[in-house]
């Protein structure tokens, strides 16, 4: 099977490397910033679950037309950049990869992130996933892992969307079923969902309660943010927000998972795992775009939408907005220095 990796970061490495280890997959990794580092010596990871290995994409491609130089088609692209609309459009990114056989398979944070792929690639599956994995790049050539790979995969219901919504469903949560049982046997936790969109709005009640707070709190990690009283019921009262907004979204309750039954249970399982910097703060600091339009920004216009009153959202994801034009100003300043 030929499967291309677009975004060969941490979560691209993780996933390419356990695909490759199944002995059945033919990996394609396109790389951009770390293109001559995989090229010479490939990725080393460090892991405490999978073990310490060198991952050797079968291609190592320097972009996404140089991944088409090859004499096959993919049966799966596996997106791992970062859900940046305002910047990249995944669309035009992927399509010289798209064939008539190919599965999208998107891996990214974020709601509504399928859309336009949908609407832009019809008669192929398009499914988004959700991902739990404690992982980094900790330089062009390295990953670090911690912890087991959890991963969650289903189609799209799209009742409303497309005549056929049925039919699809069933046609896409096959290829879903397919690339799980891949997963699975390179070792990575992979289950299949007829609620995925219940799952990311279950990811997305911590993804922008944390992340947002973590950069407006001035780069509190998470035991920071969880031990003060005061932020800790802000993150629980976002949460209350996010919850209840998802759960209007997709018209039933979002998935029951041990120790995410709630917004009080998801902080304390929190606050029970080592400190950590979520990744916007990460990309705050580095002075990176952060992923506030999917995050945020479309959960709050689909609140508005279905008459959801989420104002300390509202509030998060404004003053997220004037420090990323603040810090974007200091980074052209010192440019221009």
């Amino acid at each position: 099977m030929h499967i291309v990796i677009v975004g060969t970061g941490a979560v691209g490495t993780i996933l390419g490397s356990r695909l490759q280890a199944t002995g059945q997959c033919h990996i394609t990794a396109v790389c951009r910033s770390n293109f001559e580092a995989v090229r010479h010596n490939g990725l080393k990871i460090n892991s405490d679950h999978f073990g310490n290995s060198v991952f050797k994409p079968d291609y190592v491609a320097s972009s996404v037309e140089d991944a088409t130089n090859q004499d096959y088609s993919f049966d799966y692209i596996i997106v791992c950049t970062k859900a940046l609309p305002a910047l990249t459009n995944t669309v035009d990114l992927i399509r010289p990869l798209v064939s008539s056989n190919t599965s999208i398979m998107l891996i990214q944070n974020g709601i509504g992130i399928e859309d336009d792929c949908i609407q832009h690639f019809p008669q192929n599956p398009v499914f988004p996933a959700v991902i739990y994995i404690m992982c980094t790049q900790l330089s062009p050539g390295e990953i670090e892992c911690s912890g087991q790979v959890r991963l969650i995969i289903g189609a799209n219901r799209l009742k409303g969307v497309v005549d056929d919504h049925e039919l699809r469903f069933e046609r896409d949560q096959k290829h879903c079923e397919r690339i799980r049982e891949l997963f699975n046997i390179g070792g990575i936790d992979a289950v299949l969902t007829d609620q995925i969109q219940g799952y990311r709005w279950l990811k997305i009640v911590w993804n922008a309660s944390f992340n947002p707070v973590s950069v407006v709190s001035g780069g509190c990690d998470t035991v920071e943010m969880l031990s003060q009283p005061e932020t800790a019921d802000l993150l629980c009262t976002i949460q209350h927000e996010l919850w209840a907004t998802g759960e209007a979204v997709t018209g039933q309750p979002l998935p029951l998972i041990p120790g995410t039954r709630s917004p009080e249970e998801l902080c304390r399982a929190t606050l029970k795992l080592p400190a950590y910097k979520p990744s916007m703060l990460h990309d705050y600091l580095n002075k990176r775009p952060m992923e506030h339009e999917v995050i945020l920004k479309n959960p709050l216009e689909l609140a508005r939408k279905y008459k959801i009153h989420i104002p300390h959202v509202e509030t998060v994801y404004a003053l997220l907005v004037l420090l990323e034009k603040k810090n974007n100003r200091s980074n052209s300043n010192k440019d221009n220095a």
